[in-house]
């Protein structure tokens, strides 16, 4: 009341001096005699002012204005019954009705407060969601799950303002803390029983996933108490960690003096930083699977592609193998080289299978396997390793699922020639001196009619020749960064036919032009043979290649 008085003084002394006014002007000359009008009838306009001046004011005045009021009808009486019941009414209405408006008032001033609390509340749960939203990239960019462990503990503490901050991984054998702050407080691999952390006879008493408890609530002698005892806090949570609807671990915040108040924003907040963290296991967990996927498949790719590395006479014979980026799937690219039996000479294979996935996978090596057994052979030309390989690819897809477009043939040193097989892949190249040659195109693709004949085509090579050989992966790619039109075979030859096809880096460096120009790597596989002509170390070709 001291507080409302020393808010209120002005208005109280105002009215109280009002009130002194009337009496002194009616009661004073009244005194000895009688009087037409009560005193208490004078002061009714009086105490209306007053409850204009405030609650404070209007009991103040109430109380002098009684005062007044029954010393007027015991000093002065009056005939004037009417006017004297009249001034007991109007008084008692204005007692009453000031009353009212105190109460009114104070239910004001409560509301009013209650809002305040709401918007301080509102106020603190958009900074702490602000800078949760900030930093949400940090957990999500980690590299590894005990990274996100470590960085939920730190950010929590530094969010809600913790003094300890522990994260618990569930196993089999319940929850096993794996990151603390401060650091020391329990060692790591301290296990606790799941029931402390769940706190079950808690839990459905608000409509929110985290446990608020605070030590004077908490039973003398229980784990939680002890725990809260033993780390100097007042106020402990536990908020559970859920991916995908499965329970993988806690994390607990602690306070001490001045411990929050938890309301319903606050612990809704807890919850959604619990999201958070959720979310950033997922994330790290998919990009390690991913990252580990795309290694396998690597490892796997470059099992069924050979290990070439042929330095025939005459000739160098390099090799380039790029995954690509669809899905993380294996590709149907394959490739192949060997020396002709009787030297002066190499035999190759360039082929790709439809698709990606294992099963294009494992037919490119089978065709290889195919190819490779049937040079071996003595005898067998371009037209029976293309019966050969149509044979395979009808038994093993025989239903058209897996169309094969392959490039075979031989690079002739002693003759200078190429003689090849094209069922309905990019011709080779001829690289030299006087520019790039494209050879003839061929037939169709294996696997679309079964029996399909090959025509077989010759060209004729230089003393620096170098024919180079791709699949299509290597110029479907984007020809800018952001563009939606394709760099197309024709430009890729007059790429290729501006470097020195005979340098070591080449291959390296067309597909690499290719891949800056695309904007990233290749939707595609990418795969490329070269071989390269060394004939003027010879002088004399048939002395050291002997006849053919």
């Amino acid at each position: 009341m001291l507080e409302d008085l020393r808010s209120d003084r002005r208005r109280a002394a105002v009215a109280a001096g009002l009130v002194v006014l009337v009496a002194a002007l009616a009661i004073v000359p009244s005194i000895g005699g009688t009087s037409l009008a009560p005193t208490g009838f004078v002061l009714v306009p009086v105490l209306g002012a007053a409850l204009v001046c405030g609650p404070l004011a209007t009991g103040l005045v109430g109380l002098v204005s009684l005062g007044a009021f029954l010393l007027s009808y015991a000093a002065v009486p009056t005939a004037n019954w009417p006017l004297r019941f009249s001034s007991v009414v109007l008084l008692v209405a204005l007692v009453v009705a000031g009353s009212a408006v105190r109460r009114r008032r104070e239910r004001a001033l409560v509301r009013q407060a209650e809002q305040l609390a709401v918007a301080r509340d509102h106020e603190l749960t958009a900074d702490v969601t602000q800078r949760m939203l900030d930093r949400v990239t940090e957990l999500s960019g980690l590299v590894r799950i005990e990274d996100v462990w470590r960085a939920s503990v730190s950010q929590g503490r530094e969010l809600f303002g913790a003094a300890v901050g522990m994260y618990w991984h569930m196993d089999d054998r319940g929850a096993r803390l794996v990151a603390g702050e401060p650091v020391g407080m329990l060692p790591d691999g301290y296990r606790i029983d799941t029931v402390v952390l769940a706190a079950p006879e808690l839990v459905g008493s608000r409509d929110t996933r985290t446990v608020w408890v605070r030590l004077e609530d908490e039973p003398e002698g229980s784990e939680r108490w002890r725990r809260m005892r033993d780390s100097g806090t007042r106020a402990w949570s536990s908020t559970p960690i859920r991916v995908d609807g499965r329970r993988v671990g806690y994390l607990t915040l602690g306070w001490s003096e001045p411990a929050p108040e938890a309301g319903p924003a606050w612990l809704d907040l807890l919850d959604r930083f619990g999201d958070q963290v959720a979310l950033a296991k997922t994330v790290v967990r998919r990009r390690q699977a991913q990252a580990e996927a795309q290694r396998l498949g690597e490892r796997l790719q470059r099992a069924l592609l050979p290990q070439v590395d042929v330095t025939a006479c005459g000739a160098d014979v390099r090799t380039l193998y790029r995954p690509g980026v669809r899905d993380l799937l294996l590709g149907g690219d394959f490739l192949d080289v060997l020396p002709l039996p009787e030297g002066g000479g190499v035999r190759f294979l360039i082929g790709d299978v439809s698709g990606h996935g294992p099963e294009p996978a494992a037919l490119a090596a089978t065709m290889r396997a195919a190819w490779v057994a049937m040079a071996a052979l003595p005898g067998l030309d371009l037209d029976d390793w293309t019966a050969g390989l149509d044979s395979v690819i009808n038994e093993q897809a025989g239903d058209g699922s897996m169309l094969v477009t392959l490039l075979m043939g031989t690079v002739d040193l002693q003759h200078l020639e190429l003689r090849y097989a094209n069922a309905g892949h990019p011709p080779p190249l001829v690289l030299g001196g006087s520019g790039a040659v494209v050879g003839p195109m061929s037939g169709p693709p294996l696997g679309v009619q079964h029996g399909v004949k090959l025509r077989t085509h010759t060209v004729p090579l230089e003393r620096d020749s170098a024919v180079l050989m791709v699949t299509d992966g290597i110029f479907e790619g984007r020809t800018a960064p952001g563009e939606t039109s394709r760099v197309g075979f024709d430009e890729f030859v007059a790429t290729a036919a501006r470097d020195e096809a005979r340098d070591a880096g080449f291959l390296e460096r067309l597909a690499d032009s290719m891949q800056v120009r695309n904007g990233g790597p290749m939707s595609d596989d990418v795969a490329a043979v070269l071989i390269a002509l060394r004939v003027e170390e010879h002088d004399d070709l048939s002395g050291t290649f002997g006849p053919h």
